[in-house]
């Protein structure tokens, strides 16, 4: 998995963080405060959101080092490629 692509998960697992903040701070200004549903809604979100940021953490743990060989095979595969590709263009040239 990319810095890019990681960066995006972790990105997108903190706003939604923050929205369930938001929800709270929101529930908490009611003349009531949160009722019981509300508070019932946000604790399932809440855990939702901390078994997102469980799972895509295990994913990383067991994808990462499989990525990084993938990633190596695919820039020597490239490099072989390049390389073959100069070939033959000095043998058409010459």
């Amino acid at each position: 998995m990319s810095q890019e692509e990681q960066g995006k998960v972790e990105s997108l697992l903190s706003e939604l963080g923050k929205k369930i903040d938001q929800l709270i701070v929101e529930g908490k200004k009611k003349k009531d405060g949160l009722t019981d549903e509300i508070e019932e809604k946000i604790a399932e979100l809440k855990g939702q959101k901390e078994k997102l940021e469980e799972e895509f953490e295990s994913f990383k743990a067991k994808n990462e080092p499989k990525w990084i060989e993938v990633r190596e095979h695919l820039e020597k595969a490239i490099g072989e490629l390049r390389a073959a590709a100069e070939a033959a263009f000095k043998k058409m040239k010459g």
